[in-house]
């Protein structure tokens, strides 16, 4: 009580001697008191929602207090107790050293070019081809064309484009395993290598693949094929196999002629390599369908592999097996090729009589070894060799 008195004369007795000063005291513990009362008002104060229970009811409940971080401590000497156990950090969780010239959006392009495939030149597919056994007339017609792909680029440079439609359409007329598919797939990365197509796709399929199995279902079916290898290769193996002459019931013909569709429309986004045996690939390009013979003007003709030829293949297959051959088997390894190569007939399968023979080889080997209980090894002998 006689305090609040004594405080209450000093104050008249300020305000008397100096009224401004008094004033501006008063002032600034009325602020200063507003600005307590606000932060205890908003201490108190609890953040709710409103929920409804099982019953349809709503009641208000209190928000939970969000978990917030420890702020992690600047002390570097913090022992391995406090900062618990320490585990190697993952590899593409850690940063990496960036130069001030290869910064920001830079080094990730920078990044993504190291990290994606270099596309092969034109010459390094010609170099595959011209690797593999035999071809002769393949690898000829590929290095025509090549010449003539170079010889197409000189002239766009020069601003003179002399774009044929349909030039890169090709047929491949040749006996079974004359490497048919597999130089189609080198022709397919060939093109992509050149910039005739935009893509590396190479969508292959047979005769199965292509006939419907009730009206208008074959069109539907080439539809979906040709959307899909558009801006690529579209391969049809043992293509002369659409062609059935006299039938009226065979969808082949809807196939041909959706075929012939796709490739005038796509002229500029789509390539199409047929496949088959030389009579009936000529019989289906002449007789098929006129507008096909027209679109494929280039066929490159596979030729049957030679004794020497099948010898070499008999050596790479069997070196993809594991086995080589002994110095003391050539002789058997000749007579046996030789055997195989004399009984040719019109369904003869060249590369893939070579992979049956050594088939056949590695069988013997096995048994031999299993007979004489001897350490096996990887050596074709002479007694691994079928006898005539």
């Amino acid at each position: 009580m006689f305090r609040k008195l004594h405080r209450a004369i000093m104050s008249v007795g300020a305000f008397i001697v100096n009224p401004v000063r008094f004033m501006r005291q008063a002032a600034r513990q009325s602020i200063k008191t507003v600005r307590e009362v606000k932060q205890q008002t908003k201490a108190e104060t609890v953040a709710t929602r409103t929920v409804m229970t099982d019953t349809g009811e709503r009641i208000t409940i209190p928000e939970p207090e969000p978990i917030r971080p420890k702020p992690v401590s600047e002390n570097r000497n913090t022992s391995n107790n406090e900062r618990g156990p320490s585990y190697p950090e993952p590899p593409y969780m850690r940063p990496q050293s960036q130069s001030p010239q290869n910064s920001g959006t830079h080094a990730n392009h920078a990044a993504t070019a190291q990290s994606a495939k270099p596309r092969k030149r034109p010459e390094d597919i010609l170099a595959e081809i011209n690797s593999m056994v035999g071809l002769a007339e393949v690898k000829k017609e590929m290095q025509s064309l090549f010449y003539t792909i170079k010889s197409q680029e000189a002239r766009r440079k020069a601003g003179t484009p002399s774009k044929v439609p349909g030039r890169y359409h090709l047929a491949l007329l040749g006996n079974p395993g004359t490497g048919k598919t597999t130089v189609a797939r080198k022709i397919s990365q060939f093109y992509h290598a050149a910039h005739i197509v935009r893509t590396s796709k190479f969508r292959e399929v047979a005769r199965e693949e292509l006939l419907g199995k009730y009206q208008g279902h074959t069109e539907d079916l080439m539809k979906n094929l040709v959307a899909d290898a558009l801006d690529g290769v579209l391969f049809i193996d043992e293509a002369h196999n659409l062609f059935m002459p006299g039938s009226d019931t065979d969808y082949g013909k809807h196939v041909i002629h959706a075929l012939i569709r796709a490739m005038e429309n796509h002229r500029d986004r789509l390539v199409v390599i047929l496949a088959g045996y030389p009579r009936p690939m000529e019989r289906f390009l002449t007789e098929g369908d006129p507008g096909l013979d027209r679109r494929i003007r280039k066929r490159i003709t596979f030729a049957d592999y030679s004794l020497e030829e099948l010898i070499q293949i008999f050596y790479i297959s069997a070196a993809s097996e594991g086995f080589r051959v002994h110095d003391s088997a050539r002789s058997s390894l000749i007579n046996a090729v030789k055997d195989v190569s004399d009984k040719r007939t019109a369904t003869f399968g060249n590369a893939s009589e070579m992979e049956k023979l050594v088939t056949r080889c590695v069988d013997m080997h096995g048994e031999r070894i299993h007979r004489r209980d001897i350490a096996a090894d990887n050596w074709l002998m002479p007694e691994d060799f079928p006898l005539k």
